[in-house]
């Protein structure tokens, strides 16, 4: 029988038994149930083969009558794409041809214990060999480096309540904050989360990272055509580093700024940057705070045998660069170089930066398709070619 409570964690992602839920940095992953059962009865037995047909008789009942071989392909298939897995180099899932698939990556087991008193939240009981370590999210500035996995062996956990005692805990602390604001004034909150829509925002950072999938980082996807995506291995360090995103017209993805997350970035100096490279046609990072306002592109380019990083003047009808600097690393697909856009509050203008060195600036942004979409990344047909460019980090940072 398999393990039925508590949080199976490795690397990155968790994934919760009761709520039936994965999760990647605490954000949830969008996983169909029969990719889910299957992840669940690999982390139930990391490291040992779990057969093609033990997955069988757990996805389908005896009287299910299925195209086994193509749905279990299918739904493994899935899998690795929300972890962001392959089969030719896994990470997490080997395939052992003709028999099955095992787990290769460290697996933790998480569960709760009853604490004596309701008034106590049960601290988490984690069963452990060798040192801890917790997954946490890649800094924006080393988007290569990954926690080391913790070796872990199943345990049973015991039933929880946390419920009323989240409920009688979460009243302690209202009574507590009530109190510090009634003899002390109002606390200083600071946020420095993109997430947060809190006016008090402090500082504003919003990132995608590595090869991850963008949408588990909050980024949602915008298609014109036909695209795919492929996660990459850093050639140089271990690791998934990078993502490459494929399109016939245009891809790319987005992250919207709440009202406030906007009001502080268009008062503040900002930072956009983009470590990518691209094969061929063009990519773009952008920032597009709306309509009345102004959105700020960087584009890399190819043309024939040529790279290019552009700022947009205008889109339509046709494509004009404020300005265009030619530079051969743009093609560097194994080496992605750093590209930045600087913006200067007072002066209302951008800098361009390549690694850092200063390559334009007097850039005021443009006023054509603007639709509120916040921090922008994708590929696009470019001089007859499809888009393909691969993204390590992209971010917007304002303070």
């Amino acid at each position: 029988m398999g393990i039925s409570t508590g949080l199976l964690r490795f690397c990155s992602f968790e994934v919760d038994l009761e709520v039936r839920e994965l999760r990647r940095n605490g954000r949830r992953v969008k996983l169909q149930d029969k990719p889910l059962q299957i992840l669940i009865a690999l982390l139930e037995r990391p490291g040992r083969l779990v057969s093609r047909e033990e997955l069988h008789r757990r996805l389908w009942s005896e009287d299910t009558f299925v195209d086994f071989d193509h749905n279990l392909n299918n739904a493994v298939e899935k899998l690795r794409r929300a972890l962001s897995d392959s089969a030719e180099q896994p990470k997490f899932i080997e395939t052992l041809p003709k028999r099955g698939y095992r787990f290769i990556a460290d697996v933790e087991l998480c569960t709760t214990h009853d604490a004596p008193h309701v008034t106590e939240v049960a601290p988490q009981q984690k069963a452990v060999i060798g040192a801890s370590t917790s997954p946490t999210p890649l800094p924006l500035s080393r988007p290569d480096q990954i926690d080391p996995p913790v070796l872990v062996t199943p345990g049973k956990s015991l039933k929880r309540r946390l419920g009323i005692r989240l409920a009688v805990v979460t009243s302690f602390l209202l009574a507590l904050l009530f109190i510090a604001t009634r003899f002390f004034g109002s606390p200083h909150i600071p946020v420095s989360s993109a997430n947060s829509g809190d006016p008090e925002i402090k500082a504003l950072v919003i990132g995608k990272n590595g090869a991850l999938d963008p949408t588990a980082e909050g980024f949602k996807l915008h298609l014109n055509g036909q695209y795919e995506t492929e996660a990459m291995r850093n050639p140089t360090k271990p690791g998934w580093d990078r993502l490459k995103i494929i399109s016939n017209d245009g891809a790319y993805y987005y992250r919207a700024l709440s009202a406030a997350e906007k009001q502080f970035a268009l008062d503040h100096d900002w930072t956009m940057m983009c470590v990518c490279a691209l094969e061929k046609g063009s990519l773009s990072t952008n920032i597009d705070f709306g309509p009345g306002l102004r959105r700020f592109d960087i584009e890399l380019l190819r043309e024939g045998d040529n790279y290019y990083v552009a700022l947009t003047r205008a889109i339509s009808p046709e494509l004009v660069w404020e300005q265009k600097v030619e530079f051969a690393g743009v093609g560097d697909i194994d080496h992605p170089h750093t590209y930045e856009l600087r913006y200067d509050h007072a002066a209302q203008t951008a800098t361009l930066l390549i690694d850092g060195r200063q390559m334009a600036s007097g850039y005021r942004g443009h006023t054509q398709f603007l639709e509120d979409r916040g921090l922008i990344f994708g590929s696009y047909n470019y001089a007859n070619s499809n888009g393909v460019g691969v993204f390590r980090t992209v971010g917007f940072e304002a303070r």
